[in-house]
C-alpha cells in the first residue's frame, strides 16, 4: 500500500460520529477521517514499518495518517 491507498482506506473506515467523539478526548484536528485507534493499530500491525511511507503519511497532514507515521517512528527508535 502506498500513501494514497492508505488515505483512501482511512476515508472509507472513518465516521462522522468518531470525529465528533474525538473532542471528548481533547482532539481537535482540522483534518480527520474519524477512524478509531483500534482500527489504526490493526492497520499499522498489518503493514509493518516503512520509513518512507511514514514520512509520506506525515506530510499529508491528516490526523490518522500522522498517528500511523508516529507509531512507526517510535517502533524503529
Amino acid at each position: 500500500m502506498d500513501a494514497g491507498e492508505i488515505l483512501k482506506w482511512l476515508e472509507r473506515q472513518g465516521t462522522k460520529r468518531t470525529v465528533e467523539g474525538m473532542a471528548r478526548y481533547g482532539i481537535r484536528a482540522e483534518r480527520a477521517f474519524g477512524v478509531t485507534v483500534g482500527t489504526l493499530q490493526s492497520l499499522a500491525k498489518r503493514l509493518g514499518k516503512d520509513h518512507a511511507l511514514s514520512l509520506a503519511l506525515w506530510e499529508t497532514g491528516w490526523y490518522e495518517a500522522r498517528l500511523l507515521a508516529r507509531w512507526w517512528a517510535s517502533r524503529s527508535a
